[in-house]
Protein backbone atom coordinates (compact mmCIF):
# COMPACT_ATOMS: atom_id res chain seq x y z
CA UNK A 1 0.00 0.00 0.00
CA UNK A 2 2.79 2.46 0.31
CA UNK A 3 4.87 2.00 -2.24
CA UNK A 4 6.13 4.56 -4.44
CA UNK A 5 9.19 4.72 -6.88
CA UNK A 6 11.38 1.93 -6.06
CA UNK A 7 15.48 1.97 -5.84
CA UNK A 8 16.88 0.13 -8.06
CA UNK A 9 18.90 -2.91 -6.47
CA UNK A 10 19.09 -5.43 -9.38
CA UNK A 11 21.32 -4.92 -11.95
CA UNK A 12 18.93 -6.09 -14.38
CA UNK A 13 16.45 -3.10 -12.92
CA UNK A 14 18.91 -0.76 -15.17
CA UNK A 15 18.01 -2.14 -18.60
CA UNK A 16 14.60 -1.82 -17.70
CA UNK A 17 14.46 1.50 -16.72
CA UNK A 18 16.17 2.55 -19.49
CA UNK A 19 13.62 0.95 -21.82
CA UNK A 20 10.91 2.60 -19.58
CA UNK A 21 13.29 6.14 -20.29
CA UNK A 22 13.21 5.94 -24.20
CA UNK A 23 9.56 4.74 -24.25
CA UNK A 24 8.40 7.70 -22.12
CA UNK A 25 6.70 5.40 -19.71
CA UNK A 26 8.81 5.97 -16.44
CA UNK A 27 6.13 8.28 -14.99
CA UNK A 28 3.49 5.25 -14.74
CA UNK A 29 5.94 4.27 -12.09
CA UNK A 30 4.30 6.11 -9.33
CA UNK A 31 0.98 4.05 -9.79
CA UNK A 32 0.25 0.70 -8.41
CA UNK A 33 -3.45 0.27 -8.96
CA UNK A 34 -5.62 -3.27 -8.48
CA UNK A 35 -9.18 -4.59 -8.50
CA UNK A 36 -9.73 -6.45 -5.35
CA UNK A 37 -12.39 -5.85 -3.15
CA UNK A 38 -10.40 -5.38 0.60
CA UNK A 39 -13.18 -4.47 2.91
CA UNK A 40 -16.52 -2.94 2.82
CA UNK A 41 -17.92 -0.30 4.95
CA UNK A 42 -20.73 -2.70 6.15
CA UNK A 43 -17.94 -5.05 8.01
CA UNK A 44 -17.92 -1.99 10.20
CA UNK A 45 -21.50 -1.45 11.14
CA UNK A 46 -21.81 1.25 8.74
CA UNK A 47 -24.26 1.81 5.80
CA UNK A 48 -23.18 3.35 2.42
CA UNK A 49 -23.98 4.57 -1.00
CA UNK A 50 -21.85 3.50 -4.10
CA UNK A 51 -22.33 5.68 -7.81
CA UNK A 52 -20.13 7.15 -10.18
CA UNK A 53 -18.71 10.68 -11.00
CA UNK A 54 -17.39 11.98 -14.16
CA UNK A 55 -13.60 13.35 -14.61
CA UNK A 56 -12.83 16.09 -16.38
CA UNK A 57 -12.40 14.63 -19.43
CA UNK A 58 -15.23 12.52 -19.29
CA UNK A 59 -13.74 9.31 -17.28
CA UNK A 60 -16.38 7.66 -14.87
CA UNK A 61 -14.79 7.82 -10.86
CA UNK A 62 -16.00 5.33 -8.28
CA UNK A 63 -17.33 6.64 -5.03
CA UNK A 64 -18.23 5.78 -1.83
CA UNK A 65 -20.37 8.04 0.73
CA UNK A 66 -20.60 6.71 4.43
CA UNK A 67 -22.80 8.72 6.22
CA UNK A 68 -22.02 10.37 10.10
CA UNK A 69 -23.45 8.65 12.65
CA UNK A 70 -25.55 10.83 14.19
CA UNK A 71 -25.52 14.59 14.19
CA UNK A 72 -23.49 15.41 11.21
CA UNK A 73 -20.51 17.96 11.86
CA UNK A 74 -19.20 18.08 9.00
CA UNK A 75 -17.62 16.19 5.63
CA UNK A 76 -14.27 14.75 4.79
CA UNK A 77 -13.17 13.74 1.23
CA UNK A 78 -10.47 11.33 1.31
CA UNK A 79 -7.46 11.53 -1.08
CA UNK A 80 -5.57 7.88 -0.85
CA UNK A 81 -1.98 6.86 -1.73
CA UNK A 82 -0.60 5.61 -4.87
CA UNK A 83 -1.36 1.73 -4.26
CA UNK A 84 -4.71 -0.89 -4.95
CA UNK A 85 -8.17 1.38 -4.16
CA UNK A 86 -10.29 2.77 -2.20
CA UNK A 87 -11.45 -0.12 -0.34
CA UNK A 88 -8.18 -1.02 1.16
CA UNK A 89 -7.21 2.76 1.90
CA UNK A 90 -10.78 2.98 3.79
CA UNK A 91 -9.54 1.16 6.61
CA UNK A 92 -7.27 4.75 7.17
CA UNK A 93 -10.23 6.76 7.77
CA UNK A 94 -13.21 4.36 9.04
CA UNK A 95 -13.30 6.50 12.18
CA UNK A 96 -14.68 9.44 10.74
CA UNK A 97 -18.31 8.49 10.51
CA UNK A 98 -18.80 7.49 13.96
CA UNK A 99 -17.44 10.77 15.30
CA UNK A 100 -19.89 12.53 13.70
CA UNK A 101 -18.28 13.03 9.78
CA UNK A 102 -19.92 12.24 6.28
CA UNK A 103 -16.96 10.36 4.51
CA UNK A 104 -16.53 10.73 0.88
CA UNK A 105 -13.87 8.31 -0.84
CA UNK A 106 -13.03 7.86 -4.83
CA UNK A 107 -11.24 5.98 -6.96
CA UNK A 108 -8.47 7.61 -9.65
CA UNK A 109 -8.92 6.28 -12.69
CA UNK A 110 -7.10 3.25 -13.56
CA UNK A 111 -7.88 1.95 -10.23
CA UNK A 112 -10.44 -0.54 -8.90
CA UNK A 113 -13.96 -0.06 -10.18
CA UNK A 114 -12.57 3.12 -11.50
CA UNK A 115 -12.21 3.99 -15.82
CA UNK A 116 -9.12 4.93 -17.64
CA UNK A 117 -5.34 3.98 -17.23
CA UNK A 118 -3.36 6.01 -14.63
CA UNK A 119 -1.17 9.08 -16.07
CA UNK A 120 -0.23 12.13 -14.20
CA UNK A 121 -2.09 14.55 -15.46
CA UNK A 122 -5.23 12.20 -15.31
CA UNK A 123 -5.01 12.14 -11.45
CA UNK A 124 -4.97 15.51 -11.43
CA UNK A 125 -7.95 15.85 -13.23
CA UNK A 126 -9.54 13.43 -11.33
CA UNK A 127 -8.53 15.52 -8.10
CA UNK A 128 -9.90 18.73 -9.44
CA UNK A 129 -13.50 16.33 -10.66
CA UNK A 130 -13.61 14.97 -6.68
CA UNK A 131 -13.04 18.14 -4.95
CA UNK A 132 -16.18 19.29 -7.39
CA UNK A 133 -18.01 16.20 -6.82
CA UNK A 134 -17.58 17.06 -2.89
CA UNK A 135 -19.27 20.73 -3.09
CA UNK A 136 -21.72 19.50 -5.01
CA UNK A 137 -22.89 16.68 -2.24
CA UNK A 138 -22.71 19.21 0.17
CA UNK A 139 -23.78 22.08 -1.29
CA UNK A 140 -26.65 24.03 1.02
CA UNK A 141 -25.16 22.55 4.22
CA UNK A 142 -23.86 25.03 6.61
CA UNK A 143 -21.05 22.29 8.08
CA UNK A 144 -17.05 22.75 7.26
CA UNK A 145 -15.66 20.25 4.36
CA UNK A 146 -12.51 18.56 5.14
CA UNK A 147 -9.56 16.77 3.61
CA UNK A 148 -7.56 14.01 4.19
CA UNK A 149 -5.18 13.15 1.99
CA UNK A 150 -2.14 10.60 2.70
CA UNK A 151 1.06 10.31 0.11
CA UNK A 152 0.18 10.68 -3.66
CA UNK A 153 -2.92 11.53 -2.60
CA UNK A 154 -2.04 14.62 -0.30
CA UNK A 155 0.63 15.85 -3.02
CA UNK A 156 -2.35 15.80 -5.70
CA UNK A 157 -5.40 17.16 -3.24
CA UNK A 158 -2.36 20.35 -2.06
CA UNK A 159 -1.87 21.23 -6.01
CA UNK A 160 -6.02 20.28 -6.65
CA UNK A 161 -6.61 22.41 -4.14
CA UNK A 162 -4.50 25.25 -4.56
CA UNK A 163 -5.97 25.60 -8.25
CA UNK A 164 -9.52 25.59 -6.91
CA UNK A 165 -10.10 28.43 -4.88
CA UNK A 166 -13.76 29.05 -5.94
CA UNK A 167 -14.47 25.65 -4.09
CA UNK A 168 -14.37 26.27 0.09
CA UNK A 169 -12.01 23.40 1.89
CA UNK A 170 -12.22 24.49 5.51
CA UNK A 171 -9.22 22.65 6.00
CA UNK A 172 -6.46 19.93 4.61
CA UNK A 173 -4.67 17.04 6.76
CA UNK A 174 -1.72 16.26 4.62
CA UNK A 175 -0.25 12.63 5.37
CA UNK A 176 3.28 11.49 4.16
CA UNK A 177 3.42 13.84 1.27
CA UNK A 178 6.05 14.30 -1.16
CA UNK A 179 7.44 17.77 -2.68
CA UNK A 180 7.68 16.89 -6.15
CA UNK A 181 8.43 13.83 -8.12
CA UNK A 182 11.35 14.37 -9.44
CA UNK A 183 12.70 14.62 -5.82
CA UNK A 184 10.86 11.47 -5.05
CA UNK A 185 12.48 9.96 -7.82
CA UNK A 186 15.83 11.01 -7.04
CA UNK A 187 16.05 9.62 -4.01
CA UNK A 188 15.09 6.49 -5.35
CA UNK A 189 17.73 6.16 -8.05
CA UNK A 190 20.32 6.58 -5.51
CA UNK A 191 23.66 6.45 -6.58
CA UNK A 192 22.32 5.14 -10.38
CA UNK A 193 23.53 6.53 -13.28
CA UNK A 194 19.92 7.10 -14.77
CA UNK A 195 20.37 9.94 -12.13
CA UNK A 196 21.59 11.84 -14.84
CA UNK A 197 18.53 11.69 -17.42
CA UNK A 198 16.46 12.11 -14.47
CA UNK A 199 14.87 15.10 -16.00
CA UNK A 200 14.23 12.62 -19.11
CA UNK A 201 12.98 10.11 -17.10
CA UNK A 202 10.55 11.85 -14.49
CA UNK A 203 8.72 14.80 -16.13
CA UNK A 204 8.53 17.69 -13.48
CA UNK A 205 4.19 19.01 -13.21
CA UNK A 206 1.46 19.02 -11.03
CA UNK A 207 4.22 19.21 -8.09
CA UNK A 208 2.79 20.01 -4.87
CA UNK A 209 5.93 22.71 -4.08
CA UNK A 210 4.88 24.73 -6.34
CA UNK A 211 1.58 25.01 -5.06
CA UNK A 212 2.06 24.91 -1.32
CA UNK A 213 1.65 28.47 -1.11
CA UNK A 214 -1.47 29.02 -3.01
CA UNK A 215 -3.68 27.47 -0.75
CA UNK A 216 -5.64 30.83 -0.08
CA UNK A 217 -5.16 30.92 3.67
CA UNK A 218 -6.90 27.10 3.98
CA UNK A 219 -5.81 25.54 7.14
CA UNK A 220 -3.74 22.84 6.32
CA UNK A 221 -1.90 20.37 8.75
CA UNK A 222 1.52 18.19 8.17
CA UNK A 223 2.11 14.77 9.16
CA UNK A 224 5.09 13.09 8.25
CA UNK A 225 7.76 10.13 10.38
CA UNK A 226 11.18 11.00 10.99
CA UNK A 227 12.03 6.86 9.82
CA UNK A 228 9.54 6.61 6.29
CA UNK A 229 11.49 4.97 3.51
CA UNK A 230 9.28 5.62 1.25
CA UNK A 231 9.12 9.72 1.40
CA UNK A 232 11.42 11.65 3.71
CA UNK A 233 10.85 13.51 6.01
CA UNK A 234 12.81 15.97 3.89
CA UNK A 235 9.90 16.52 2.12
CA UNK A 236 7.38 17.84 5.13
CA UNK A 237 10.42 20.11 5.46
CA UNK A 238 10.36 21.74 2.35
CA UNK A 239 6.43 21.81 2.12
CA UNK A 240 5.95 23.52 5.98
CA UNK A 241 8.60 25.77 5.41
CA UNK A 242 6.88 27.44 1.79
CA UNK A 243 3.25 26.66 3.13
CA UNK A 244 1.57 30.18 4.53
CA UNK A 245 -0.31 30.21 7.52
CA UNK A 246 -2.22 28.89 9.38
CA UNK A 247 -0.28 25.67 9.00
CA UNK A 248 0.50 23.01 11.84
CA UNK A 249 3.56 20.31 11.80
CA UNK A 250 3.00 16.82 13.42
CA UNK A 251 6.27 15.38 13.34
CA UNK A 252 6.18 11.70 14.22
CA UNK A 253 9.64 10.62 15.71
CA UNK A 254 10.34 6.51 14.25
CA UNK A 255 7.32 6.97 12.55
CA UNK A 256 7.43 5.20 9.23
CA UNK A 257 5.23 5.76 6.32
CA UNK A 258 1.25 6.90 6.78
CA UNK A 259 1.87 5.65 10.51
CA UNK A 260 -0.29 8.55 11.99
CA UNK A 261 -3.50 6.53 11.16
CA UNK A 262 -2.21 2.86 11.28
CA UNK A 263 0.44 2.26 14.65
CA UNK A 264 -0.41 5.57 16.07
CA UNK A 265 -4.29 6.22 15.44
CA UNK A 266 -4.64 7.13 19.30
CA UNK A 267 -3.16 10.10 19.21
CA UNK A 268 -3.55 11.00 15.97
CA UNK A 269 -7.83 10.61 15.74
CA UNK A 270 -7.71 13.09 18.52
CA UNK A 271 -5.42 15.25 17.14
CA UNK A 272 -7.45 15.61 13.84
CA UNK A 273 -10.57 16.12 15.38
CA UNK A 274 -9.29 18.53 17.24
CA UNK A 275 -7.02 20.37 14.29
CA UNK A 276 -11.26 20.56 12.66
CA UNK A 277 -12.62 22.13 15.30
CA UNK A 278 -10.00 24.94 14.96
CA UNK A 279 -10.32 25.21 11.14
CA UNK A 280 -14.27 25.98 11.85
CA UNK A 281 -13.66 28.21 15.19
CA UNK A 282 -10.57 30.17 13.37
CA UNK A 283 -8.63 29.19 16.40
CA UNK A 284 -5.19 29.64 15.22
CA UNK A 285 -2.53 32.49 15.59
CA UNK A 286 -1.78 34.74 12.94
CA UNK A 287 1.73 34.31 13.58
CA UNK A 288 2.21 30.94 14.96
CA UNK A 289 5.80 30.02 15.85
CA UNK A 290 8.08 27.54 13.37
CA UNK A 291 7.80 24.39 15.70
CA UNK A 292 11.13 22.53 16.91
CA UNK A 293 11.21 18.93 14.99
CA UNK A 294 9.60 17.04 17.41
CA UNK A 295 6.62 19.23 18.41
CA UNK A 296 3.01 19.55 17.54
CA UNK A 297 2.23 22.97 16.80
Amino acid sequence: MNRLLKRPSNPLIIPLLLGLLLSGCANQLFYHPDKEDYRSPRQDGYTFEESYFESEDGTKLHTWRIPAIGEEKGSVLHFHGNAQNLSSHYAFVSWLPKNGYTLYLFDYRGYGKSEGVTSRKGLYQDSVAALRYFEKQTEGKTSPRFVIAQSLGAANAIVAIAQTSDLKIDGIVSDSAFSSYQAIASEKLGKSPLKLSLPLLVSSGFDPIDWVDKLDGTPIAFVHGTADKVVSDKHVDLLYAKAKHPKLLWIIEGGQHTNALTTNREIFIPRILRFFDQCTSNDFPENEPEPSPASDS
